[in-house]
């Protein structure tokens, strides 16, 4: 076995601009959210978290908290918008946004 006492680093970061229409919900959201229910329980496994139904829903409710109310506000037709950065090494609920942000989007919200 290799064992590196350097640094190193393989993570990585994008941004993403979050769009919200004036009609989305939070429901509509967690209703596609939930559809990751896979992703969420690895997730959850690789920041050595519990994933029982609870643990998943709970994350699931972070997940729509941090894409539905942590944003600025700017404002293009009926829609908010705002930038985010996300990576790989960023806490459990930026990690599963950074490997599923195209999973995300709704005909009323979008990661992109």
């Amino acid at each position: 076995m290799k064992i590196r006492h350097d640094y190193v680093t393989n993570s990585s970061s994008s941004s993403f601009i979050i769009a919200i229409h004036k009609d989305c919900t939070a429901q509509e959201v967690r209703d596609n959210v939930s559809k990751c229910k896979k992703d969420i329980e690895e997730i959850l496994y690789t920041f050595d978290r519990e994933y029982d139904d609870a643990a998943v829903e709970k994350f699931i409710e972070d997940v729509v908290d941090e894409l539905m109310y942590h944003y600025s506000e700017m404002e293009l037709g009926d829609w908010k918008v705002s930038a985010e950065e996300y990576s790989n090494e960023d806490d459990d609920v930026g990690a599963f946004i950074y490997d599923n942000a195209w999973k995300l989007g709704t005909e009323h919200f979008k990661v992109g």
